[in-house]
């Protein structure tokens, strides 16, 4: 006699919502339980066109996941673009940014002020002060008057540096604000605000005004001056920040990898977009068997099985899967005694891609196969005569059962940022979840900078980024 077991697989599908919220300011939503990525957006710092053009820096870009278990306020808050003073406009300064960017300095007579820092975007929840925000994006400092003086990049773990040249403003950290530049000194950044460029305060005695610092989970310090026009420092970029209740996030720079592209709505000025993803279960029907009453050993034996629509029949030696011993809807053993074999109802497979970002999805009951994909580590082509690959990410497999509904967390890799320029001589990031940083060198000799890494991909039981509770490493598919 035969035993005939069932296989039951889900798919999931996603509906997406999304808010973007692009003008600088304040508001509030209340969220309905569920799971939501959250993505902001730095403002850009001023400019102060003065001998010749020095930008302001570039705002920085946060994103995560939050899971909201009971209907909860948040606080958005938008950060404004610096203000820049145009050549010719006189000694006042550019003013800061909403939301803690800092303002540019003012000018001697004959000079142009400072241009102010752009203030960082965030988000807040249980009050409003700045010890209630959950994700921060830094705004970037204010350009200055001289050539090369431009702004730091706003984000990161520590915001992007100023031009060099001693009178920059220093970037916002995860514990301090930025210090202000050396010789008529600004004022240091703090925590949600960047420093004043030096001769705010109107006692500036000459030369053009020092630039702000723009905003962010700690600001940077404003520039310093002196009474040449190549005395000028950028203002110090504002710090990234990724709270507690954060799941699969990063703070990052411009030119750094996962930097998303920010909504064009925004311009200049700072952003914040919340997406809501709404999880829906769809059962596929287990196969209906057809089983014979008895058969004798070391004869052929036809066992059918009627798969449920749209999907196709696999036959197993176990009821946890494993490899497929025949597949379709008649499968004919030879069994020398007594065995049993197991048919699954097998729909397409469930494809998960590399966001960025951390995804998740609810498994019904039932008997899932998992493929998991890591990334490719960066190419290296900057140095002559030479194209060097990044290794391929490996492969594992395996099988889960589930026995009551639960959910999962994916976490795909990243490939890390390839080498393609026979002079850049800087660090490449590495692949989102978990790819190590290249190397970089000096720009003496014939050395050349390092690729980044390829991120793992992993299936965690619980969303962390600690690593732990991972049942299956590398690219996944369910």
């Amino acid at each position: 006699m035969k035993k005939l077991f069932i296989f039951l697989f889900i798919s999931v599908a996603f509906n997406v919502l999304a808010q973007t919220y692009s003008t600088p300011g304040s508001t509030s939503v209340t969220l309905q339980p569920g799971t939501y990525v959250i993505e902001c957006w730095g403002a850009d710092g001023g400019s102060a066109t003065g001998v010749t053009n020095s930008a302001g820096g570039t705002g920085g870009y946060s994103k995560g996941a939050i899971n909201v278990t009971t209907a909860a306020t948040y606080h958005i808050y938008v950060g404004g673009v610096g203000g820049s003073k145009a050549a010719g406009s006189g000694t006042a300064h550019g003013a800061g940014g909403w939301n803690g960017g800092g303002h540019g300095g003012i000018a001697g007579s004959g000079y142009n002020g400072g241009g102010g820092g752009g203030g960082g975007s965030d988000v807040r929840t249980g009050g409003t002060a700045y010890a209630n925000r959950i994700i921060v994006a830094g705004g970037g400092g204010g350009g200055g008057y001289y050539a090369s003086r431009f702004g730091g990049n706003g984000g990161g773990i520590t915001g992007g540096a100023a031009a060099t040249g001693g009178n920059e403003g220093k970037s916002g950290t995860q514990t301090a604000g930025g210090a202000a530049g050396t010789g008529r000194s600004g004022t240091a950044g703090g925590l949600g605000y960047g420093g004043t460029g030096h001769g705010h305060s109107g006692t500036n005695s000459g030369g053009p005004g020092g630039d702000g610092g723009g905003g962010g989970y700690y600001g940077g310090g404003g520039g310093s001056n002196g009474a040449s026009t190549t005395s000028t420092g950028g203002g110090g970029s504002g710090s990234g920040y990724i709270g507690s209740v954060i799941i699969g996030g990063f703070t990052v720079q411009p030119t750094e990898a996962g930097y998303a592209t920010k909504p064009p709505a925004a311009g200049s000025n700072g952003c914040v977009r919340i997406t809501a993803f709404a999880c829906n279960s769809i059962t596929i029907p287990p196969p209906t068997v057809t089983t014979p009453v008895q058969a004798c050993p070391n004869t052929p034996i036809a066992i059918n099985a009627t798969p449920s629509a749209g999907a196709s029949i696999n036959w197993y030696a176990g009821s946890s899967g494993g490899s497929v011993i025949g597949s379709g809807n008649t499968y004919t053993p030879t069994p020398s005694g007594n065995i049993s074999y197991w048919a699954g109802s097998v729909t397409a497979s469930t494809g998960y891609s590399y966001t960025g970002e951390m995804q998740y999805v609810t498994l019904q009951p039932g008997t899932y196969t998992l493929e998991c994909w890591g990334a490719d580590g960066g190419n290296n082509n900057a140095a002559p005569n030479y194209n060097l690959s990044g290794g391929k990410g490996g492969y594992s497999r395996g099988v889960l059962n589930v026995t009551t509904a639960t959910t999962y967390y994916i976490y795909i890799g990243g490939r890390g940022v390839s080498k393609t320029s026979g002079s850049d001589y800087t660090s490449a990031a590495g692949g989102w979840n978990g790819g190590g940083n290249s190397g970089r060198t000096s720009t003496s000799g014939i050395q050349y900078g390092g690729s980044g890494g390829g991120g793992g991909t992993d299936i965690r039981t619980t969303e962390n980024t600690t690593y732990s509770n991972r049942i299956i490493v590398r690219r996944c598919r369910l």
